[in-house]
């Protein structure tokens, strides 16, 4: 067979594993005179050639011996952490057991019991070698974040060298009790593709594009419901410039009000009165956008029983987009309101906002007192409600406008007050 061909021994066993942790090591930063030193490695491996096979209770420790010297050309070679190399040659092992398997499978399959001429078995030899190790060269180049080894976890690269440890062991022990077939070289093959993988970081990083998949997901919801949200506060400010319009339409019938009966003025005065009160709730903060947010939520407020206290400087707010200020603000609001409305003492019903400029940084606070306990997960308080996919929007949609503001977020929950806390840069151009 094809063993009876390839007369180099372990030296050609070197040469493929040095092959392969070459390709494996493409990216990594090479030594001064690298071509220069692959040749010397490659001079000094010569002997290896006459390097018997060693055995230990029928264990040949010829092929680990020739493995660690291709580890140790690796420093040689390159600078790399002892880590990233063990990993790499580990890799580079697999690879080259691959194209072995292949090889054999090959001649086993077409050529079973028959010793090949030696051109015919080194032609195959070659060309088998040069496709797959081509193949994972062009793997390299065009998907070069398949193989991302910060990803790879410490029990990903055990798990791959007890895998590639079975397949040694195997590879060493099986020709002296057995056979070689298809059945265990598809087994040999399979292990080494998986402990590809997963040395290389592939799971990870389909572990992190699925996360990512997930967050633009989430993302895109989050801006659905901005977008809705805005919407129902343009609706908001239009039916607050009819009232607006109303009221100083009807400051101007009050005289001729008067001329009417005395029943008929009292029961109308009384009206205008109601309507006018309404009108008190209307914030005044410079900032419009603001000013709606607030009206609105200070007209439920009132609605609830919930008193509403804030001190607001529209002009810090002036650089968040209107979208993303209405949801910001709509949300903080709209959980108080609904946590402050469960609240049965009257005076603990009350709803704090803050929005201020301190030194170079937007500060929002707000407080409320809550009778439910809140649980956290990640830093972001947990719905008590049963379609948690949908209610926890709330406090995402606030985590995700900070963010986007490149802004700092904390929530708190002591002595059953809940407070937000938020910092946000302003703008090179408000910097003063």
């Amino acid at each position: 067979m094809i063993g009876s061909v390839l007369v180099l021994g372990y030296f050609s066993f070197y040469v493929e594993l040095l092959m392969a942790l070459l390709i494996m090591m493409m990216y990594t930063k090479k030594r001064k005179f690298f071509a220069f030193r692959v040749l010397i490695l490659t001079i000094i491996a010569i002997p290896l050639i006459y390097l018997p096979s060693l055995t230990l209770s029928s264990f040949n420790i010829s092929f680990t011996l020739v493995f660690l010297l291709v580890f140790i050309s690796g420093f040689f070679l390159y600078k790399v952490k002892p880590i990233n190399l063990f990993v790499l040659a580990c890799m580079g092992y697999a690879l080259q057991h691959i194209a072995w398997n292949v090889l054999f499978m090959i001649f086993e399959g077409a050529f079973p019991n028959e010793v090949l001429r030696q051109d015919l078995a080194l032609l195959m030899f070659y060309c088998v070698y040069i496709v797959i190790y081509f193949l994972m060269y062009l793997i390299r180049v065009l998907k070069p974040s398949y193989f991302n080894l910060e990803k790879v976890g410490v029990v990903s690269i055990i798990t791959s060298f007890l895998i590639l440890i079975v397949v040694i062991i195997l590879s060493a022990i099986l020709p002296s009790i057995s056979e070689w077939n298809w059945i265990t070289r598809t087994y040999t093959i399979l292990s080494c593709v998986f402990a590809l993988l997963v040395l290389s970081g592939f799971f990870e990083l389909s572990k992190i594009n699925n996360k990512k998949i997930a967050l633009e997901n989430e993302n895109n919801e989050l801006q659905r419901l901005l977008n809705v949200q805005a919407k129902q506060h343009a609706i908001t400010k239009s039916t607050m410039d009819a009232i607006n319009f109303k009221i100083h339409d009807m400051k101007h019938q009050i005289n001729v009000l008067r001329q009417l009966p005395k029943e008929q003025q009292e029961e109308v005065f009384n009206d205008f009165e109601k309507l006018v009160d309404i009108y008190g709730d209307f914030a005044k903060t410079g900032n419009d956008i603001l000013d709606i947010i607030l009206t609105e939520k200070s007209l439920i407020c009132s609605s609830k029983g919930i008193k509403l206290t804030y001190i607001c400087d529209g002009n810090a707010v002036t650089f968040i987009k209107y979208n993303d200020l209405t949801s910001l603000i709509g949300n903080i609001l709209d959980n108080a309101i609904e946590a402050t409305s469960k609240v049965k003492n009257p005076e603990q019903k009350i709803i704090k906002l803050n929005i201020s400029i301190k030194k170079d940084f937007l500060c929002i606070h707000e407080e409320n007192y809550s009778t439910e306990s809140i649980e956290f997960d990640d830093g972001l308080p947990l719905s008590k409600k049963k379609n948690k996919r949908v209610h926890g929007y709330g406090a995402k949609s606030i985590a995700y406008i900070v963010s986007k503001y490149f802004g700092n977020l904390k929530f708190n929950f002591i002595n059953n007050i809940f407070s937000i806390n938020i910092t946000i840069p302003l703008p090179a151009k408000d910097t003063k």
